[in-house]
């Protein structure tokens, strides 16, 4: 019996992998199409990224809308951003806040820090440092690290909050914390400029906030939850 040379096996399997990537197309649309967002956000991917199919910024968006209409928060994010840089449609900023906000509303805090960026910015929407603020303060309550960066910077110029450097401080020591270099960066700058006391109190107040995230909402007995990964080490004062 003559062997099959190894490379008649490559040759097989060059063959058989658009059959089986067909299939998984045409299996995620049939649930896709059944309103299955898991499929949709499946199918955004492989369009996107050009997986077994010709690569179809539209079909990545079409999906992406439909299981953004769901409810699904990632979903809106990625079509926020798809809209934002004219990707499967014509650029439409308005139309890219709306579906950042959504997600930004549910709690997906790269949309919060998207939307922060936008208004800061005032490239595709009207600067709005407020508005900019609001955003930033949700994601980096929510653990961002580069929102609580962009939070002690706001708070250093007194852009959309109160200028307060023990605040920014606070902030800052929070993001470094968490291992951002630029935010150890601010923090040593701050310490030149604050006094001892005032150190102590801003290293106090990240203090506060970690205790406080660490211990989490008030759970009763029957909806206790698996307990969240460990925190970043707590911040003592001097």
């Amino acid at each position: 019996m003559m062997k099959a040379h190894p490379s008649l096996f490559l040759l097989l399997a060059l063959v058989a992998a658009p059959l089986v990537n067909a299939d998984l197309v045409s299996d995620l649309t049939a649930r896709a199409e059944k309103g299955e967002a898991a499929a949709q956000m499946e199918l955004a991917t492989i369009y996107s990224k050009g997986e077994g199919v010709a690569k179809d910024d539209a079909a990545a968006l079409q999906w992406l809308l439909k299981a953004a209409e769901q409810g699904e928060a990632n979903a809106q994010l990625l079509a926020g951003q798809k809209l934002l840089k004219g990707e499967g449609a014509p650029k439409d900023p308005a139309k890219a806040v709306e579906w950042l906000s959504q997600a930004a509303g549910l709690g997906n805090t790269e949309a919060q820090m998207a939307l922060g960026s936008l208004y800061i910015g005032g490239k595709d929407v009207r600067k709005n440092s407020t508005e900019a603020a609001k955003w930033f303060i949700m994601s980096a309550e929510a653990g961002n690290s580069a929102a609580q960066l962009q939070l002690g910077r706001m708070h250093m110029a007194g852009a959309g909050v109160v200028k307060d450097d023990v605040e920014a401080y606070k902030w800052a020591n929070l993001a470094a914390a968490q291992g951002n270099f630029t935010a150890k960066k601010v923090v040593e700058v701050l310490e030149k400029k604050l006094k001892p006391n005032q150190v102590a109190d801003a290293k106090r107040r990240s203090l506060d906030f970690q205790k406080k995230a660490a211990e989490g909402p008030l759970k009763l007995p029957a909806d206790v939850l698996p307990l969240p990964e460990e925190p970043a080490p707590l911040l003592t004062p001097d």
